[in-house]
């Protein structure tokens, strides 16, 4: 899990200019919405990865810089038997929306668009994923 400040940043940047699709959060309910063929959703992960110090000579610890690392991880769903066609649309509108992103002090950086795997989650096996994994930097 990322430091609540990096993790707030992301989601909320998220959830106020990302309406292409329904936002679902890490432990939260994903119960895939009940419509027809054409419905596509992001089930997003905000994941740390390690706090390094960046700096050196701010006196004590404290007053240098310390950089947290990260990765989002957004699934985008879509239904099994559909193709990836609309699945990598909507994967490359966050990608482009995500693409140098600064908010709150997160930046985000490499990208990359991994293989599609089968989504169990609550959709018994009704759903096909697309992630999208990008790095990401915080200093404090």
């Amino acid at each position: 899990m990322a430091s609540g400040a990096a993790h707030d940043a992301i989601r909320n940047w998220l959830e106020a200019n990302f309406t292409a699709a329904t936002l679902y959060f890490e432990n939260e309910d994903a119960t895939p919405p009940d419509a027809g063929l054409d419905v596509r959703w992001v089930y997003v992960e905000i994941e740390g990865d390690e706090e390094d110090q960046a700096s050196i000579g701010g006196g004590s610890a404290d007053e240098n810089i310390w950089r947290e690392t990260g990765t989002i991880k957004a699934y985008v769903i879509v239904p099994v038997g559909e193709g990836v066609g609309a699945g990598n649309d909507l994967r490359d509108q966050l990608a482009d929306a995500l693409r140098g992103l600064q908010t709150g002090g997160v930046v985000c950086r490499r990208m990359s668009r991994v293989a599609g795997l089968s989504w169990e989650g609550n959709g018994n096996g009704n759903w096909w994923a697309l992630p999208l994994v990008v790095e990401f930097y915080r200093d404090a």
